[in-house]
């Protein structure tokens, strides 16, 4: 697929799935907007979209999504750098607390709340504007909003909304002939969900990479019988083709990506 000079904007795109995101887009020619948290100075070393990026191509603006101030700000960064049009919008933007409710404090759940939910409604009701006619939106949502788990059960809670979010906005903007569609995503082969499961969340007991990965691929069947954890690969493929033209008449859809993780108890 080809991305040739569309003007795409990735919030969260600074790191993990959100950077493999914007590298995809970068090697297919569309100009890139990243918006993300981090600081851009810690992005100067080993950003590949960086490296990957003809001179223009892509610009990084630092922002706090839970902060209406600095979304609205964002305006101004898309008229300057794409001419105040948007052909794609990807938020990958979420934060994760694995813990149960009952170990949550009330500041954990503001801070979930507010990044997951808060922070879409605020970029959709910032971007959904400066959006072109026939221009597609994907949210990154999570296989825990469709099979919750009870270690993890703010996240839950928090893409369950980010779901019903989409299909509602998705109602809203249908007319303009933009689509809105939520992926997700279940465990994928990274350093951070091989580190953030190495301590078991309910007994604290160490486990090896190997007892993770045993643990990840029983949790998804086609994970278990390919043997092998799906790669970032696949979350970036199942996007590519949500902002494609085959994909023109899709909007509203809640696409799991997660080896039958979310089928499991049926």
């Amino acid at each position: 697929m080809s991305m040739m000079d569309r003007h795409v904007a990735i919030a969260g795109g600074g790191a993990g799935i959100g950077e493999a995101l914007c590298r995809s887009c970068i090697r297919q020619g569309a100009q890139v907007l990243v918006v993300d948290k981090l600081d851009a100075r810690s992005l100067e070393f080993g950003y590949q979209p960086l490296e990957d990026a003809d001179a223009g191509q892509l610009r990084y603006r630092q922002c706090d999504v839970t902060r209406s101030e600095q979304v609205g700000e964002l305006t101004g960064e898309v008229q300057d750098f794409f001419g105040g049009k948007i052909d794609v919008f990807i938020n990958c933007v979420g934060i994760s607390m694995r813990r149960s409710l009952l170990e949550l404090d009330e500041e954990d759940w503001d801070r979930v709340m507010d990044t997951n939910v808060k922070g879409a409604f605020l970029l959709a009701s910032a971007v959904a504007p400066m959006m072109k006619s026939g221009g597609a939106m994907v949210f990154l949502s999570s296989a825990s909003a469709l099979q919750p788990e009870r270690i993890d059960a703010s996240y839950a809670l928090s893409k369950m909304t980010l779901n019903r979010l989409v299909t509602l906005l998705a109602a809203e903007v249908a007319g303009r002939g933009i689509r809105l569609n939520a992926v997700c995503p279940g465990p994928i082969m990274s350093d951070r969900v091989m580190d953030e499961r190495l301590i078991d969340p309910i007994t604290s007991e160490h486990r090896t990479a190997e007892e993770v990965r045993e643990e990840i691929l029983s949790e998804m069947p086609l994970a278990r019988f390919h043997q092998t954890i799906p790669p970032v690969e696949s979350v970036v493929d199942a996007v590519n083709f949500l902002i494609s033209d085959e994909a023109r008449f899709i909007t509203g859809a809640v696409l799991p990506v997660d080896g039958g993780k979310s089928l499991r108890g049926i």
